[in-house]
């Protein structure tokens, strides 16, 4: 019995004999009790304790009282309520059954007749309350419990009596009331004196996720909700699924109305309008802007066709001109401004795209570590305007007439098409156990996609219109095929070989026959008309004459653009438009120990400036270990001792205590061995590290979860699994793997309380956090969206903390423990990890409050800091003048 339960039964003695806790929501933690009064079984639900010290005890049970006497055969009724030993708490019936919650995530979608039957009834009880005098305030499908089939909804009146009580300070102290994806406008703008339409507003949520699957309005974060909310436009319901009739359409999007007054003007009207098939609102929404107004988009297309006009007026004058030799076209280069506060999205396989012809670009931001969407700036125009439909989009493309975009839906792992101009997605292609993205691809001029699913795998073929994909490469073991360019007619495809061993190399393969050429060493390939490989090296682009038909290079690769960020960090268009990334985070030559809390509240500890990275917290967190010039140190944060050395060979990494804090385990490659192998150091004895295992391939130290019990990572060539290390007998430890994959598997990572493991994979083309059962694996869920990795988990296992990389917030994923795991949120915090170096497994301090890692003082001095130049975007127009210059072709 936990400890909490032990102490409300001890504070309700005599009156709730308190079972097991269901569940948990945004303002209370739910008990199954028995009324030992009426000897019936209850839900008991205890105010959260930083609520209900805002709150205050008697304002909360004087407003709660208001909605004790409606009595409706859809409301939940309130039994009782009270406070006892400083809890706040309220009594329902306890209803067998499920939530309409539970419901969509197993079914996803509902037959009509079903959703709207439910929504029906809903109504009719919020009607009811409402003509009460009592406001729901957080209608969502969390509060629709099923009983015998029926919807009787729960907690009326709740979040009004915890916004009296709390007097206009929840957002002093950042609480919110409401759910993201169920708050009309008012709510999301704070307005707190709401009215029955915004009960309306969310029932009409409900029921457009009960047809559609999701919400009107999705994004990563409460934000990114919360803003489209007030400002964007639904898909329409009949766009998404056909078999949904128009009045129930139109039923939806009026009570989907930004402005209150423009919604039903009861929940009743809106009840009697589901049942009139003749009911109608407004024109049908779709995807194209309101005719008349001035959105983005509109500005967009008119910036494409201005400049479509444009090219046409051009190429028709130059059909008129005597022929003359034109003098070459001037070099000019750009800077490119990003929306502001973005960044361009990393760890993808293609971050940036030009339109075929250079008149546009597009760019995938993040604006936060679980965001991306892709914008787009035409040439003709100042500004980037977002793709509607792209939310979250990891690698993507561009079809060769600029039209659309298509990418990867992590959700349903389907090759999906999206207009450029906005609109409805269109699925190519199922993509099974890509979970989020793929490994670069292309979209040919002859209507098929060439695409790289998962590692180690060769590439595939598609229709852009749908079909059975085809194997055009077959991977050797332990290869990767991946970034494939298909060149103009569609008969070659550059593409990036990765071998077991060795540097990458770009190949070009012949559709005909299925073999290819390796040509350069360098990844990441592309094609300029005129006869030009490009390809990245490091971080420059190197180029060379191509002989496409024979497939082979016919000059020396020379380098051409010095500067660019490492990786998928640039596009060209076939005429010669080219737009890369430079800049990035600088290389801090010394670093404090830098601890930030969850809620973004940063200190400097005070040991000295130097190397330092991987901290990590031991399981009193009074010290750290970390690693300083490949050497492992201890440090005494309580007492600032000097930090004590505890390698002194090799090149040491991956440091983890053990869970009594006595020893260290760690990874080393020393003299003589071959590889990198696991160690321990008893770090209350003077005697040298012990080797405690040697495999072939590498090992990577990544937990000590238990005390007989270790897990790390074992592989090569930049592919790893997942591995546990029995060291109950010292003389003979037994090492097994838990999961093996041809992805990339790595920082594994087993929950307090041993039932759940999570790790980071590429298999999506990306790093992602996913979770899977322990000690046996069973079936995988995806938990970041967009990108993720370094999971740790929080001391009570209901959050899993991951990151994206230096700069970005840190983000908590709420979790729901049963026999498939289900993830409640993604909630980004404001703790935000240095900016030039991650946070390391184990830096999560056993309180669970607050992190530690190496970063830059302050105000690092130049000396300090060294590598290159802020991020930004670089547009080189005629940049096939600069090969022919360089390349000489």
């Amino acid at each position: 019995m936990s400890d909490a339960i032990a102490r409300l039964n001890a504070a309700l003695e005599g009156r709730y004999s308190v079972e097991r806790q269901l569940g948990e929501g945004g303002m209370a933690i739910v008990y199954l009790a028995r009324d030992e009064k009426h000897n019936r079984r209850v839900a008991l639900k205890v105010l959260k304790p930083e609520l209900a010290a805002l709150v205050g005890g008697e304002r909360f049970l004087s407003e709660i009282e208001t909605t004790a006497s409606l009595q409706h055969p859809h409301i939940l009724p309130l039994f009782d309520s009270g406070q006892a030993a400083g809890f706040l708490f309220y009594v329902m019936p306890y209803v067998e059954g499920e939530s309409l919650r539970e419901k969509l995530d197993r079914e996803r979608q509902l037959p009509v007749d079903e959703a709207v039957g439910i929504a029906r009834n809903v109504a009719e009880a919020l009607d009811y309350a409402h003509r009460h005098g009592v406001i729901h305030r957080d209608v969502k499908p969390a509060n629709i419990l099923l009983q015998d089939g029926k919807p009787v909804v729960s907690d009326f009146g709740i979040a009004l009596a915890v916004t009296a009580g709390g007097a206009g300070r929840l957002t002093e102290t950042g609480l919110s009331l409401g759910t993201p994806h169920y708050m009309s406008p008012e709510q999301a703008t704070g307005d707190l004196s709401v009215g029955g339409a915004s009960d309306i507003y969310a029932l009409a949520c409900v029921l457009y996720e009960m047809l559609v699957g999701e919400p009107p309005y999705t994004g990563s974060t409460p934000q990114a909700v919360l803003g489209k909310t007030i400002q964007a436009r639904p898909v329409s319901v009949t766009e998404v699924r056909r078999t949904v009739p128009v009045h129930i359409d139109a039923v939806i999007r009026r009570g989907l109305e930004k402005v209150p007054a423009d919604r039903f003007a009861s929940a009743q009207a809106f009840s009697r309008a589901l049942g009139d098939t003749g009911f109608r609102h407004g024109e049908a929404a779709t995807s194209t802007a309101v005719p008349g107004a001035v959105r983005p988009w509109n500005r967009m297309t008119v910036a494409f066709a201005s400049l479509a006009a444009l090219f046409a007026g051009v190429a028709s004058r130059s059909l008129l001109r005597p022929e003359a030799a034109a003098p070459p076209a001037p070099i000019r280069r750009f800077e490119l401004a990003l929306p502001e506060g973005g960044q361009v999205r990393g760890n993808t396989n293609q971050t940036l795209a030009l339109t075929p012809g250079g008149e546009a670009v597009i760019v995938n931001v993040a604006t936060g570590p679980a965001n991306g969407q892709l914008f787009a700036r035409s040439l003709g125009s100042l500004e980037m305007v977002p793709i509607r439909g792209t939310e979250n989009v990891g690698s993507f493309i561009v079809s060769p007439d600029g039209a659309w975009v298509a990418m990867n839906d992590p959700t349903s792992e389907t090759f999906i098409k999206v207009p450029v101009a906005g609109g409805p997605s269109t699925t190519i292609a199922a993509t099974p156990g890509s979970s989020g993205g793929f490994r670069g691809a292309s979209w040919g001029d002859a209507g098929f996609i060439v695409y790289a699913v998962g590692a180690h795998l060769g590439l595939m073929r598609v229709r852009d219109v749908g079909g059975v994909p085809d194997t055009l490469t077959v991977a050797a073991d332990g290869e990767t095929h991946s970034d494939p360019r298909v060149l103009p007619g569609g008969e070659t495809v550059l593409f990036t070989v990765v071998p077991t061993e060795g540097e990458p190399e770009v190949a070009a393969l012949s559709v005909a026959t299925g073999a290819y050429e390796l040509l350069a060493q360098g990844e990441d390939p592309d094609y300029v008309e005129g006869g030009f490989l490009l390809f990245r090296r490091g971080n420059a682009l190197w180029a060379a004459a191509l002989d496409a038909t024979a497939r082979t290079l016919t000059s020396e690769p020379v380098p051409v653009v010095e500067g660019t960020r490492a990786g998928r960090f640039y596009a060209v268009s076939r005429d010669g438009t080219l737009v890369y990334l430079t800049g990035g985070a600088a290389a801090i030559e010394g670093a404090r120990l830098a601890v930030v809390r969850l809620d973004g509240s940063r200190s400097l500890l005070p040991l000295a400036p130097r190397d330092i990275e991987q901290v990590v917290w031991s399981p009193d967190g009074r010290s750290v270990a970390y690693v300083s010039e490949d050497q492992i140190f201890t440090y005494d944060v309580v007492l600032n001792a000097t930090p004590r050395q505890i390698t002194f060979e090799g090149i040491n990494s991956r440091p983890v205590f053990s869970p009594d804090g006595a020893r260290l385990g760690f990874s080393s490659a020393r003299p003589g061995t071959d590889g990198t192998d696991l160690f321990v150091k008893d770090l209350e004895s003077d005697a040298p590290p012990a080797s405690l295992v040697r495999l072939e391939a590498d090992q990577f130290m990544s937990q000590w979860p238990a005390d007989t019990l270790l897990a790390f990572e074992r592989g090569q060539g930049g592919r790893r699994d997942l591995w546990l290390l029995d060291i109950s007998d010292p003389e003979s430890p037994e090492a097994r793997p838990y999961l093996t994959s041809e992805a990339d598997l790595q920082r594994i990572t087993v929950s307090p309380d041993g039932r759940l493991v999570a790790y980071e994979s590429d298999e999506s083309g990306r790093d992602e956090v996913y979770l899977r059962g322990f000690p046996s694996p069973g079936a995988q869920t995806m938990v970041s969206r967009g990108g993720g990795s370094i999971p740790m988990w929080s001391p009570d296992g209901g959050t899993l903390y991951y990151f994206n990389g230096p700069g970005n917030p840190v983000v908590a994923a709420r979790l729901r423990i049963g026999p498939v795991p289900v993830v409640l949120s993604l909630d980004t915090l404001s703790a935000v990890v240095g900016p030039t170096r991650e946070p390391f497994p184990g830096a999560l301090h056993p309180d669970g409050d607050r992190f530690v890692f190496g970063d830059a003082e302050e105000d690092p001095t130049p000396e300090q800091t060294t590598g290159t130049a802020p991020e930004g975007l670089v547009l080189v127009q005629n940049f096939v003048e600069e090969l022919r210059r360089l390349v000489g072709n």
